[in-house]
């Protein structure tokens, strides 16, 4: 049997037929671009993952990559911009600080860290602690040093400190600051698997300026 098709349904069959291609390759479009959407969102998720501390001191002189203070609770009033990757340990807090990077009269480079500590609330254990976190072989001493100077003559606590619960810590050493740029030291073992906070403190109104800070043996 023989089909002979009109003009009116030549032109249907055409018509059907790129209508078929049309949506072959517009679905194989829309698959390529979620396709790429993912990648493109598992790209920019990993780029936010914090990288693992490791035994040295980053951005210890201070210089650059600061970024704004992220407080984890709302009792205390932390602002400001943080160098990187140093971190404000202190929101729990009932205290005011703000952060800042300061090009005036740095220890050495082009600037260092300014921390304006405005207000602790007395009575209450209260203190502002500027801490970066690492991981300390255990049972290996280290020694941490930093440079600072302060608007007023202060005492101010460096330590080594276990960053979670018991909060235990490898070495406290308090020490009297003034105006002009003098080096502070502290030295640990830490004795427990996990990271650690090199850490500054202090539970009164100050101005202080911290640079050049590195971790040795």
């Amino acid at each position: 049997m023989r089909v002979i098709l009109k003009p009116v349904g030549v032109i249907c069959v055409v018509t059907a037929f790129l209508l078929l291609t049309w949506l072959a390759v517009r679905q194989s479009s829309k698959g390529k671009d979620e396709g790429g959407a993912t990648i493109a969102a598992k790209t920019v998720g990993a780029d936010k993952i914090a990288p693992t501390p490791g035994a040295a001191i980053l951005n210890g002189g201070f210089e650059d990559k600061y970024a704004p203070a992220v407080p984890f609770s709302a009792e205390g009033k932390v602002t400001g911009l943080i160098a990187e990757p140093w971190a404000d340990d202190s929101s729990w807090a009932p205290v005011t600080v703000n952060y800042s990077q300061d090009s005036e009269r740095p220890h050495a480079g082009k600037s260092c860290q300014k921390v304006e500590v405005s207000d602790v609330a007395a009575g209450k254990d209260a203190r502002v602690q500027f801490v970066q976190e690492i991981n300390l072989p255990v049972n290996q001493l280290h020694r941490v040093s930093c440079w600072i100077r302060a608007d007023r003559t202060t005492e101010i606590d460096i330590a080594l400190r276990q960053k979670l619960w018991p909060y235990t810590y490898y070495g406290v050493n308090k020490v009297t600051i003034g105006n002009n740029w003098k080096k502070i030291e502290v030295s640990g073992t830490p004795s427990i698997g996990g990271t650690t906070f090199v850490m500054l403190k202090i539970s009164k109104p100050v101005t202080f300026w911290v640079d050049d800070a590195q971790v040795t043996k």
